[in-house]
């Protein structure tokens, strides 16, 4: 590396500042200054750690790692595509490594537009490919988009949704999913309880603002009992105030949905001492599960399922937790497949069969239970599982393609050379709030920052409009190519 002391690159505070920006693409990438070489950082490298794959992790991790990396990673960017295999494993960009924030994450390609495209890049060469089809090695089989099972040749398109297994590394931002028959780990959190002491609190007045009777009792025991107790005292005290309270609350929000269970556990806690604090925590736990239910799975509530929940809370903690935690997953699952922001209907219509059987096997399991329940979850697993393609099953793809048994294309939207960058433009809406605001202003210095922006814009707009993401559609398309060119040069064609 150069002695920093020699080199030509400056930083230089801004001393001031209209607007906060966060750094764009279209900013000059100071990893092409000459100063940075001989540090392996061409666009290729750039556009590999975007990708954030497993050479990419490396080349961030510790100082040993990025030494043995390097050699690796220096024959990876210069490797000619041209004339050998151009989707390898390394190439899937897996596994993967979230990252913790999306700002400046370039975009990828989409599913629908890469599976147009290979599927036209097939046609153009002759090659006639049925849909899903399993294809299997060794006893692993995979579901692919597209395969000739005369020719032995196809792909497989690894989306998000097709992420199994091995595919994602934990970084700690992501949580581990909950399985059928785990047990439920979740810590009860307690407030401060100065968060209440202070009368001209949030927390205080909230209580007081909101007349309930549980209310009052919590305001009375804060007031009142709480400074009369000893030190050994308080705390326990308080946690048991403090979930009696929640509790108490929380039966008003399910009443609607379980009536007969809230009249009588309301009862119940009239008399909360009879509770020891696991108790209440559990009961606790519960009657939050329920209320997602509702809100959930409404027509459900006095299911078989549920019902065993409620029974649950008197018997073994192994069996309840196991019990809440079912119940969780099957939240989670419902959730994901009718979840707002994603496109319910698309073009993927396996995806669309697995949701709607999905559907019809989560509204059964409620019905069901025992070892009845038990055959509904593993049906379940089974449909979430059929589509999604485990770090193994790559590796399997990828030789069976060296031991010329099958080629399958292991094509990832993860692929780093499948990566293009967010590029903004100003619209003719913007420009014309811009206009307005220069007849409207009035100080000429204003004025002249303002105008200098609109020109600014207008320059922008008059520019020729090259979509970053058409090349990067090209590059999929010319990698597809190579792939069958190269698969038939291995079988002989």
């Amino acid at each position: 590396m150069i002695n920093p002391k020699n080199s030509k690159l400056k930083v230089t505070p801004v001393k001031r500042y209209k607007v906060a920006k966060y750094p764009s693409f279209e900013d000059p990438n100071p990893l092409e200054h000459p100063d940075t070489l001989p540090y392996p950082f061409s666009e290729k490298a750039f556009k590999l750690l975007c990708g954030l794959g497993f050479t990419g992790a490396l080349l961030l991790g510790c100082t040993e790692e990025t030494g043995k990396a390097y050699s690796e990673f220096i024959s990876f960017v210069k490797r000619d595509t041209t004339t050998g295999n151009p989707f390898t494993e390394e190439m899937t960009g897996l596994p993967y490594r979230p990252s913790g924030f999306g700002t400046g994450l370039p975009s990828r390609v989409n599913r629908e537009n890469a599976i147009e495209i290979i599927n036209r890049v097939f046609r153009e060469e002759g090659i006639a490919l049925e849909s899903m089809v399993d294809v299997e090695k060794d006893g692993v089989v995979v579901t692919a988009e597209g395969y000739n099972k005369e020719m032995q040749l196809g792909y497989v398109f690894i989306d998000y949704g097709r992420l199994g297994e091995d595919t994602v590394v934990d970084n700690g931002f992501s949580r581990k999913k909950r399985k059928f028959n785990d047990t439920y780990k979740s810590e009860t959190r307690y407030p401060n309880i100065e968060h209440y002491k202070d009368k001209e609190g949030s927390g205080y007045k909230h209580l007081v603002k909101k007349d309930t009777p549980q209310n009052k009792a919590f305001i009375n025991f804060i007031d009142e009992i709480y400074p009369t107790l000893g030190p050994l005292q308080k705390e326990n005290r308080f946690k048991r105030a403090n979930l009696t309270l929640r509790i108490q609350n929380t039966l008003e929000e399910i009443a609607p949905f379980y009536p007969t269970y809230t009249s009588d556990l309301r009862q119940s806690m009239e008399k909360p001492d009879r509770f020891s604090l696991d108790k209440l925590e559990k009961i606790l736990s519960t009657v939050y599960a329920l209320r997602q239910v509702g809100a959930v799975f409404p027509k459900l509530t006095e299911s078989v399922l549920v019902t065993e929940l409620i029974n649950s809370i008197d018997q073994s903690d192994e069996r309840w937790s196991k019990q809440i935690n079912n119940l969780y997953v099957l939240i989670y699952l419902n959730k994901q497949i009718n979840n707002p922001y994603k496109l319910r209907r698309s073009k993927n219509v396996a995806s669309n069969t697995q949701n709607d059987r999905l559907e019809q096997l989560i509204e059964a399991v409620f019905t069901k239970s025992g070892t009845a329940q038990q055959e509904v979850f593993k049906e379940i697993e089974h449909v979430l599982n059929f589509n999604k393609i485990d770090l193994s099953e790559v590796k399997s793809i990828v030789k069976a393609a060296e031991e010329r048994e099958y080629f399958l294309a292991p094509i990832s939207y993860l692929n780093p050379r499948l990566t293009y960058p967010n590029v903004s433009r100003p619209t003719e809406r913007q420009i014309q709030k811009i206009e307005q605001r220069l007849e409207e202003e009035t100080d000429p210095m204003r004025r002249e920052r303002t105008k200098k922006v609109l020109d600014e814009m207008k320059l922008k707009m008059k520019e020729k409009k090259i979509d970053p993401r058409e090349k990067t559609l090209k590059t999929l398309e010319e990698q597809v190519r190579n792939y069958i060119h190269w698969s038939k040069g291995q079988m002989g064609y």
